[in-house]
């Protein structure tokens, strides 16, 4: 009986050490742009808003560039998750908005003008 006892603890001790307690999923920080395409006329312009995801409480700073300023410009901020876009001469450009904290988390968005 007694070596059936410590069988006994000592399987419940390894099967109760075994378990891990769970690890809360955490999602990775995310930025998503709308619209993602954009068609103007020359003197055009148009709103763009991102979404900043997964970032809690840290600095929820985005930077908005266009990849040709000669085609489409970033007029005027708004709150920081928009930006006016002002279309400039014909051709195509990306417009980009970056997490300030982390430049890799980002999004695009196509622009044309006509």
């Amino acid at each position: 009986m007694r070596h059936a006892l410590i069988w006994g603890a000592l399987l419940a001790f390894l099967i109760g050490g075994c378990t891990r307690p769970v690890e809360p999923v955490v999602e990775s920080p995310a930025v998503m742009v709308s619209p993602t395409v954009v068609t103007l006329m020359v003197g055009a312009a148009d709103t763009l808003t991102a979404l900043l995801k997964s970032v809690g409480n840290q600095d929820r700073t985005l930077d908005w560039s266009s990849a040709d300023t000669a085609v489409a410009q970033i007029a005027k901020l708004l709150p920081a998750d928009q930006a006016v876009i002002v279309a400039r001469k014909a051709g195509s450009t990306i417009v980009v908005v970056r997490w300030h904290v982390d430049l890799s988390v980002g999004a695009m968005a196509q622009v044309t003008v006509r």
